[in-house]
């Protein structure tokens, strides 16, 4: 936020407001700044020893994250300047010689010295500078390898325990072109520092080139004394009061910015980075510049505030926490040292209550006015104060950082043309490859326009999505500025043509338009009685002890459907169903539509139970079960039909179909209740269209053999019975009480010559691939497909979603298993539905932006069951169709759409937590997890309550659980998962604790039954589960023990403390050999 230029003008303006004053004015003025320089003077006195000399804070941040990656260039300063001139290499040899002569910091390095770490300083070091003549070879591949070498040089770590920590290299290019290469790491320098370096090795030079005296003036301390006074500054009320005021600015503030990214973050940060280079149009940058001056803000608060904003769209959160430099250096004996003397500010914006963007700006001044003056205190003991547990996956308190005007550096070509010598020096533009931060975005004030630059990290973000963030930021601007009394949740983030393509992209090749009006017009029962005229011999139903035909299926249900119309079923009769055999199941569900009634299956007793008061209410007058589970049943004021019992009543009935004027609009199915919401109604039209829409990519007709391991469900009706009949296909069921013998099963799929399978992830989880080479087409009924499962399927089979098709008439096409980001994949909406991600002011969202799906709903919906407060809540108005009435279903999921229009699950939006302040997604890491090769089956799930973390237990604080079933055979510990996941994961998405289970309990429906999943001991934690060992085999038994005096448990600190720490007792052991 501060640079050598500002503070330059600061001063002239200071200067100028001096002359103005009275000679007693300018007295008493000249002598409270004498009263304060004297005051300064003695807080910055020089060390008693020369050497070793403590670290200041931040060099102790660089030199712990040195001993984490040793190897790394990230925190190589480099700078490039190209000459044309002929240079005197022994001048240029003796001034920066005297440079390293003058500053201490230069002639440093660093090591542990009883134990801790410390300052070594030289008293005296030459700098030797390299000469690489390139003269000999060709143009233009000289300059191809200047500009080689130069990339090279920059990504050459240093040794801190070595030194020199600066590098100096001249490249011969011709005989007055000349290429200077300066290196120097973090930990001794900073942009400031460059600018200091580069300004008196050229006035040194230009002397001693001329033979001119040159005297530059004294540094009144060094580096190291300002380190050994900061140390002295750490304690008093001053900083207390500091430290209190951060608290309480931060407070809430998330841990980890809630970026939609690529790739999963891994789990020690990579620095890897590309920029991309952007302009912001004249027009744009003046209106910039106005509201600016409208609403009282510096060009940076105007400049955050609506960066912010666009991150809190693209995360969904209203706390941004952005770092911004700042240059620490008020104190005038300061400003001519070379060292690292910035720090870091962390700015936090909230944007709650949806502020108009003259409110935003408002309170961003507010903000960063309180900020810059507590800027004194010192962000590494920020972050030891506030965020404990370390993680060296991401940047700690914040991710993202803005720069405005750039470095805070001046290049030779900068003090050139203000010395107004000679010397032609330009400017050489390098790609930059190194990301200290998720994203760093820059922005020079170049006077017509801005000059900008956003440099993102590699490792987590691809070009493609930096770019669309680009045009969206510039989007944003232009509306802001256009209109800064817009809501800021209202100003469109996407431009009208983006915004209609991804209207567009929602709506997928519409199916053929006779079937469409098949599909609306008829009864899916009428169509597979027309199946059962055209094939009557055909195979319908084979279960173990039978072959039913068609003709003989249809006329046992027109059998039943007469005797259910002279019970009293009739149009929209809610008839409940809960059967044990599937092929009963199938008869019943066909019975009841024939007879004009709502079907209602049941998976199981507590589905049963937990009826919704509505139904109980207007009465549910009919269960349709078998003579074993009337015991089982809840009392209910209903008439029983048990098919074993009463087919002797039922079998006397005619067999031809019953007449009856239904429409499509009457009730056919309703999906039971949920502990969320109440049973979901849908109408013969809404079947019609999913059956139609999914017949349309799956691959079900006359020739398939359908397996599914039970008919109990809603999803086995929709996606298996109903479009398989309506096909003619043969469908292979099998009871799922069945389905735990896996030989049996396979055995059963094998002899059936099955090919395909509609069934959950986790039912097809117990099947073997090689047992069932006759299968070419899988239909899965989750509603997310985890991808562990998928991949062992997806070569050589068709996979389809059809998991959302009982509660939006909807499927999707899987047809591809990439997912960068290890999410679930939904897949593509099917031909003729349209799927649309929207924000909380029902607006398309940025592709791979998360949101909340929704799914084009049928005009004719009847919502839930007698619950028009939920129906309206989940049923809105369309915002984008052009049908008076048409409706979306608001289906409780957030889900982002990737750049090929697949769809990936995210969470739930009642599972949407946040632990210690970091998103997480249970189905990233079920995904990992699963790949694991002694892992069959993986539930993560969030546990809310107590918790241990670092050993301290916080109440209501969620964490992660795992339930694991191992492979048959395996046995690897749970120390063996967390071996697996510290390669893949970052720490914060690591279950707290591990579960092991013979089996995962299921619902009939195939998903987890997660009201059955044990509860893990609120009292145990990570360490309970399993050791976080590291390894440790080159640490002696003398290190052991000094480790164990020091009475920390392992499980209390980080991974990373845990690294710093074995290094340092493994150097004491080494000397004390």
């Amino acid at each position: 936020m501060t640079t050598r230029d500002e503070i330059a003008q600061r001063r002239a303006q200071l200067s100028s407001r001096r002359n103005r004053l009275s000679p007693e004015q300018k007295k008493a003025f000249e002598a409270q700044l004498a009263g304060k320089a004297a005051a300064r003077a003695e807080q910055l006195p020089r060390r008693a020893v020369f050497s070793p000399a403590p670290l200041s804070l931040n060099q102790q941040r660089l030199w712990f994250l040195y001993q984490w990656e040793p190897e790394s260039h990230a925190y190589n300063i480099f700078q490039v300047t190209r000459l044309h001139t002929a240079l005197n290499m022994d001048a240029l040899q003796r001034s920066f010689d005297e440079v390293v002569r003058r500053h201490e910091v230069l002639r440093t390095t660093f090591n542990f010295v009883e134990g801790q770490p410390a300052q070594l300083i030289a008293h005296e070091l030459s700098l030797f500078v390299p000469v690489i003549d390139l003269r000999h070879i060709p143009m233009p591949a000289r300059d191809t390898e200047a500009r080689r070498l130069s990339d090279a040089e920059s990504k050459q770590p240093f040794d801190l325990t070595k030194g020199p920590l600066i590098r100096l290299t001249a490249l011969w290019l011709d005989d007055d072109d000349q290429v200077l290469l300066l290196t120097m790491h973090h930990i001794i320098s900073d942009g400031w520092s460059v600018s200091i370096f580069v300004e008196e090795a050229y006035k040194l030079y230009q002397a001693y080139s001329t033979g001119r005296a040159i005297s530059l003036p004294a540094l009144p301390i060094q580096y190291a004394d300002f380190a050994v006074w900061q140390r002295q500054q750490l304690t008093g009320e001053p900083l207390q009061e500091q430290l209190r005021y951060w608290k309480k600015e931060l407070a809430g503030a998330p841990s980890l910015l809630a970026l939609p990214i690529d790739y999963p973050r891994p789990p020690v940060q990579s620095f890897r980075g590309k920029s991309l280079i952007f302009q912001l149009d004249p027009e744009l940058s003046q209106q910039i510049k106005q509201i600016s001056q409208q609403a009282n803000t510096t060009l940076f608060m105007t400049m955050l505030a609506s960066f912010s904003l666009l991150l809190s769209r693209y995360s969904r959160q209203e706390h941004i926490v952005i770092g911004t430099p700042v240059g620490n250096r008020h104190y005038r004996e300061i400003e001519p040292l070379i060292g690292f003397f910035v720090n870091t500010l962390v700015l936090c914006t909230h944007l709650s209550g949806n502020p108009t963007f003259w409110e935003l700006l408002e309170r961003v001044r507010q903000m960063a006015l309180s900020a810059h003056e507590h800027r004194d205190f010192p962000f590494e003991m920020l972050v030891q104060e506030l965020q404990r547990d370390r993680d060296v996956s991401h940047n700690p308190l914040f991710q993202v950082m803005l720069l405005l005007d750039g470095m805070t550096r001046r290049d030779m070509m900068q003090i050139a043309e203000e010395a107004q010598e000679e010397v032609r020096p330009d400017s050489w533009e390098m790609d930059n490859d190194i990301a200290l931060f998720d994203l760093l975005i820059g922005l020079e004030d170049k006077g017509t326009h801005f000059h900008c630059s956003l440099t993102y990290n590699t490792g987590i973000f691809e070009r493609a999505t930096v770019s669309r963030m680009v045009g969206h930021f510039q989007t944003l601007l232009a509306n802001l500025m256009s209109d800064p009394t817009q809501r800021v949740l209202d100003v469109p983030l996407l431009t009208a043509e983006e915004s209609e393509r991804l209207v567009l992209a929602s709506s997928w090749q519409p199916i053929q338009e006779m079937r469409q009006e098949t599909a609306e017009t008829a009864l899916v029962h009428t169509l597979i009685a027309a199946r059962a005229e055209q094939s009557p011999d055909a195979i319908a139903i084979v279960t173990q002890e039978e072959h039913i035909t068609y003709r003989e299926l249809n006329e046992r249900a027109n059998r039943l459907a007469h005797y259910l119309l002279s019970c009293g079923v009739g149009p929209d009769t809610p008839v409940a169903i809960w059967l044990d055999y599937p092929e009963n199941g199938a008869l019943a569900m066909l019975a009841v539509l024939k007879a004009g009634g709502c079907v209602l299956p049941f998976a199981d007793v507590a589905e049963l139970a937990q009826m919704p008061a509505s139904f109980r209410h207007t009465s549910i007058p009919f269960l349709i079960t078998e003579q074993h589970q009337t015991p089982h049943l809840p009392a209910e004021n209903w008439q029983i039909i048990c098919l074993d019992r009463d087919w002797r009543m039922i079998a006397p009935n005619r067999a031809d179909t019953p007449t009856l004027h239904l429409t499509s609009a009457n009730l056919a199915c309703a999906i039971p209740a949920t502990d969320a919401q109440p049973a979901r109604l849908l109408t013969h039209r809404e079947i019609n269209l999913a059956m139609t829409t999914q017949l349309s990519v799956t691959p079900i007709d006359q020739h398939s053999r359908v397996f599914t391991p039970a008919c109990r469900t809603s999803n086995a009706l929709l996606a298996a019975v109903l479009p398989g009949l309506q096909m003619g296909a043969t469908l292979c069921l099998y009871p799922q009480t069945s389905l735990s013998p896996k030989v049996n099963l396979d055995h059963f799929v094998t002899e059936q010559v099955v090919s395909t399978l509609v069934l959950s992830s986790l039912q097809l989880n117990e099947l073997s691939i090689e047992s069932s080479p006759t299968i070419k087409h899988i239909i899965t009924t989750d509603r997310v497909c985890p991808l562990h499962v998928l991949r062992r399927w997806l070569p050589g089979h068709s996979i389809y979603n059809a998991g959302r098709i009982g509660s939006a008439a909807w499927g999707a096409r899987i047809d591809s298993d990439h997912s960068n980001n290890e999410r679930p994949i939904i897949g593509h909406p099917i031909p003729g539905r349209q799927a649309y991600l929207l924000d909380a002011r029902m607006q398309p969202v940025p592709v791979g932006v998360p949101a909340e799906l929704y799914i084009e709903a049928d005009s004719m919906t009847r919502g839930y069951a007698q619950s028009p407060r939920q129906t309206a809540s989940h049923f809105v108005p369309h915002p984008f169709a052009h049908k008076p009435g048409s409706r979306l279903f608001k289906t409780g999921e957030i889900a982002c759409r990737r750049a090929d229009g697949i769809l990936e699950f995210v969470a739930q939006t009642t599972d949407l937590q946040e632990i210690r302040g970091r998103r997480v997604e249970p189905g990233q890491i079920e995904s990992i997890l699963g790949q694991h090769p002694d892992i069959k089956a993986v539930h993560v799930r969030i546990q809310s309550g107590s918790s241990a973390h670092h050993g301290e237990n916080t109440a209501g604080d969620p964490r992660l659980v795992a339930y694991v079933v191992l492979q048959p055979g395996a046995a690897a510990p749970v120390s063996a998962f967390r071996a697996f996941l510290k390669e893949r994961l970052p720490v914060y998405m690591h279950p707290a604790v591990f579960i092991l289970l013979d089996a995962l309990p299921l619902a009939y429906d195939g998903q987890v039954a997660r009201t059955l999943l044990p509860s893990p001991d609120t009292t145990q934690d990570e360490s309970d589960t399993a050791s976080q060992s590291l390894d440790q085999s080159d640490v002696k038994s003398e290190v052991s023990q000094q480790r164990a005096k020091l009475s920390v448990r392992e499980s209390e600190l980080s991974e990373a403390k845990k690294a710093l720490l074995l290094k340092r007792l493994s150097r004491t052991n080494a000397k004390r050999k």
